[in-house]
């Protein structure tokens, strides 16, 4: 299977208007609200890139891998059918919700909602970001995901013998409770990683995702009104894996997210997987909150 980047995610929210606000004063993201009473957030070029769909949880409903074409698509189907994957083809009307002209849908091995897609809508404007700069996105994709994986070997099998994506590196935490997590970095451009899979669970079936900015001015700028509004998770730090300099951030309804500037881009003809005993060369320190 030939994946070529991460090109949305849709999420389930309690607190639609939370995420409207959060996207347009903190991530510097265009907004617009959809038929549904949901929101589409515009990073570039696309349309839509976020999906925030109203419901009763907040949770990941699709994390939404891009292929080359109609012929991609097709031969990805039956590879996963083949792996004995129940496949469900995504309606018209869906697809146009998620700005795509065909998809599928399906569940990995540990339950986590994954689609596929291919020719997304590009409209051809500038995407007007309110404060100026941009992410980086185009060839390497709107970011990357995390995903819990109780089973995380046959997560690992999944995605790399089945979906094809390339096995990067490894990493074993160990925590201040002592306890000893395994995660496993994947991926399909040359981003370090498109999917990180871990053994710690989420109440949001997802860790975290990731989003790049296009320069180390916009990324200070995103992480001073970060700041300004008490939304950082963690100070600036540096990733012993993709050498991303981020900050984490805590989104409407529990979501995490990391923004990070400069992340290492892979050749895969030269790259050796490695397996990391450090989450970072320093920083990601937990912010402090004054006492009220």
């Amino acid at each position: 299977m030939d994946i070529h980047s991460l090109g949305y995610v849709r999420l389930e929210s309690t607190v639609v208007d939370e995420w409207r606000t959060f996207a347009h004063d903190v991530l510097g993201a265009v907004v617009t609200d959809t038929p549904g009473g949901g929101l589409h957030i515009r990073l570039d070029e696309r349309p839509m890139r976020i999906a925030i769909v109203p419901g009763s949880r907040d949770r990941l409903i699709g994390s939404g891998f891009e292929v080359r074409d109609g012929a991609t698509l097709a031969a990805a189907v039956a590879e996963l059918q083949a792996a004995g994957v129940a496949v469900k083809e995504g309606s018209a009307e869906e697809a146009d919700d998620r700005k795509v002209e065909r998809f599928v849908a399906f569940d990995d091995p540990n339950g986590n909602p994954v689609e596929i897609f291919f020719s997304p809508v590009v409209d051809g404007d500038d995407a007007q970001l309110p404060f100026g700069g941009g992410f980086l996105t185009g060839a390497l994709g709107m970011g990357h995901v995390v995903l819990p994986s109780a089973d995380i070997e046959a997560a690992f099998d999944f995605y790399t013998q089945v979906m094809g994506f390339r096995h990067r590196d490894s990493m074993a935490v160990k925590f201040p409770n002592g306890m000893t997590v395994r995660l496993r970095f994947l991926g399909c451009n040359p981003r370090h990683h498109t999917i990180a899979l871990t053994q710690t669970p989420s109440e949001q079936g997802m860790r975290h995702f990731m989003l790049e900015a296009d320069s180390i001015k916009t990324f200070g700028r995103t992480f001073a009104r970060a700041r300004e509004a008490g939304v950082l998770k963690t100070e600036l730090g540096q990733h012993s894996n993709d050498e991303v300099l981020s900050f984490y951030l805590f989104c409407p309804g529990g979501f995490e997210l990391e923004y990070g500037v400069h992340g290492r881009h892979v050749d895969d003809s030269t790259w050796l997987t490695r397996d990391l005993t450090a989450l970072s060369y320093w920083g990601y320190w937990p912010v402090t909150k004054p006492a009220a």
